[in-house]
């Protein structure tokens, strides 16, 4: 298929081109003179199964080489035994290298020599063997050694196109620090880490001087300045050995704000317990509210932005109305320590119980007064100064006269 006797020179570096670029239909074509010479062939075409058939003699398999050619094609995992991404071969040097081919996972070494053609789309002029390189596609065609190795006549070097890997989350870490707040550096490269809320997965994510930033609340010139711990970001770029993804792009953005509300009785303020201790006014602190259902205690930072009400200050309200044994209602946002950041707080005074030992003393309208007669039941005193259940001032008796 891939050559008769003799054309191992055109007829590969056609195959070999074909192999890297796609152009199948042409180098069967070009290689094959008639159906009929195929089918009469084909018996003796033998199969690699990292490699094209070849029609093969038994004096030449005694030789340990087929003239005919033999092609193989695959990733290029390995260049002079080398595997690391980006190890490239030398130009005008003989070397080897190792192509793995991506359905069979068959590996298979391939001699270079200073003879050996190369291609490569991305060289207009002058491709070499420093175009064989770890990590791109590579299709040959050669000859087979007694070794099982490729001594190659010609070699078609492709780079594969880049998939785009995407990730996101919330930034958990940047240049390896987790604290909240902390951002990267415009302008720098660093890394930084995003997590997957649902999967819990980390990425890691590597950004250099030319990763494009965007950021919804910076109109122009977003940056790594703006990805930050605590942050949302999605990066998307391409997987690098090392399992990172080298970001061409990263959006970060500030996620909403959910509120949290904690109600109760203050029962320390700025740390003091002592009853009626207060805040002062204008000044940024914290006070503690315990739910008396739960008896859980919340901290709440106040600054000087909070609002604050309270029924019994119809205006002008403020840190100074938080008092310890009053009742408080905070709202804001939830810090890391747990903490919340208060936007609002709003503050009542428990009612004063009252009660009146004895049971009730009772008037009748028009300035009565009552004080304890014999026996301990109410005496009532009229307006007139008589006395129910006695003599009058003037001496007379409502019972009789003495």
């Amino acid at each position: 298929m891939y050559g008769r006797r003799g054309t191992a020179g055109v007829g590969a570096l056609i195959a070999a081109a074909a192999l890297v670029f796609g152009f199948g239909a042409v180098a069967a074509g070009a290689q094959t003179t008639s159906a009929h010479k195929t089918k009469a062939t084909a018996a003796s075409h033998r199969t690699h199964p990292n490699r094209g058939p070849s029609s093969v003699t038994k004096k030449e398999q005694k030789k340990g080489k087929d003239p005919k050619g033999d092609a193989a094609f695959g990733t290029v995992t390995a260049v002079n035994g080398t595997t690391t991404a980006g190890t490239c071969g030398t130009s005008g040097v003989a070397g080897t290298f190792t192509i793995t081919n991506p359905k069979t996972t068959t590996a298979t070494t391939v001699d270079v020599t200073t003879t050996t053609k190369f291609f490569d789309r991305a060289v207009t002029t002058g491709a070499s063997f420093a175009d064989v390189c770890v990590g791109k596609f590579a299709g040959v065609m050669g000859t087979t050694l007694t070794t099982g190795a490729i001594s190659a006549t010609a070699v078609g070097v492709k780079t594969p196109p880049k998939r785009l890997e995407a990730a996101f989350g919330t930034v958990t870490a940047v240049n390896g620090t987790t604290t909240a707040g902390t951002c990267g550096t415009s302008g720098v490269a660093g890394t930084f880490t995003v997590t997957n809320p649902k999967t819990t997965t980390a990425t890691t994510v590597d950004v250099t001087t030319t990763t494009k930033f965007f950021d919804p609340a910076v109109t122009t010139g977003a940056s790594f300045a703006d990805v930050c711990v605590g942050k949302s970001a999605a990066a998307v770029g391409t997987t690098l050995t090392t399992g990172a993804i080298s970001a061409t792009a990263v959006a970060a953005f500030t996620p909403p704000k959910v509120l949290e509300a904690a109600s109760g009785t203050v029962t320390a303020v700025n740390g003091t317990t002592t009853a009626g201790t207060c805040g002062t006014s204008g000044v940024a602190g914290t006070f503690t509210v315990t739910n008396p259902k739960t008896t859980t205690a919340t901290t709440v930072d106040v600054t000087t932005t909070t609002k604050f009400f309270d029924r019994a200050v119809p205006t002008g309200a403020s840190f100074a109305d938080v008092c310890v044994g009053k009742s408080a209602r905070a709202v804001g946002t939830t810090l890391t320590t747990g903490a919340i950041s208060a936007t609002v707080v709003s503050v009542t005074t428990p009612p004063t119980k009252s009660f009146f030992p004895g049971g009730p003393a009772h008037g009748h309208g028009h300035g009565h007064h009552s004080t304890r007669g014999p026996g301990g039941g109410p005496a009532h005193r009229n307006n007139h100064g008589f006395d129910n259940h006695g003599a009058d001032h003037h001496g007379s008796d409502h019972h009789g006269s003495r």
